[in-house]
């Protein structure tokens, strides 16, 4: 078989198993139960709680891997969001939820650094007390770039 052979049969056999992982989904798909009702969260006061989640950017080997921050958690080498970065301090910093002081019906997420010895930057800018969060913030801890995603 020469080489376009070769191409035309990659690609009969790439088909096919798309094909066939298709069939198996909807095959899936087709046993869900419609028709149980779901319990739909209803919004505490008339709104949900805001959820934040940091998007890993940096490394390579670790980009697009998405961790969920909840109020009061701690990242680092020992904390309660493990992260395995050499230049990570054990517990590196620290997520609040806090109630604006402007508009006391909103939210904010902060990160405060805990002991950090290798700094925390947000932006491009070392802090060094609590700082508030904001969508699409880039922060630097150890040698990891974490981009941040809110929503409120």
């Amino acid at each position: 078989m020469n080489n376009e052979g070769h191409l035309q049969q990659s690609a009969l056999d790439n088909r096919d198993e798309t094909i066939g992982k298709r069939k198996s989904v909807a095959k899936d798909l087709s046993m869900l139960d419609t028709q149980t009702p779901r319990r739909v969260l209803q919004p505490t006061e008339g709104k949900l709680p805001p959820m934040l989640w940091l998007i890993v950017a940096r490394p390579i080997e670790s980009r697009g891997t998405v961790i969920p921050i909840t109020s009061g958690a701690i990242i680092g080498r020992q904390g309660d969001i493990r992260w395995d970065d050499p230049r990570m301090s054990r517990k590196h910093a620290s997520f609040e939820t806090i109630m604006d002081e402007e508009n006391a019906r909103e939210s904010l997420f902060t990160l405060t650094p805990e002991k950090d010895r290798n700094g925390t930057l947000i932006n491009g800018r070392r802090v060094k007390g609590q700082t508030v969060l904001h969508e699409n913030d880039v922060i630097v801890m150890g040698e990891t770039h974490f981009v941040v995603k809110v929503l409120f």
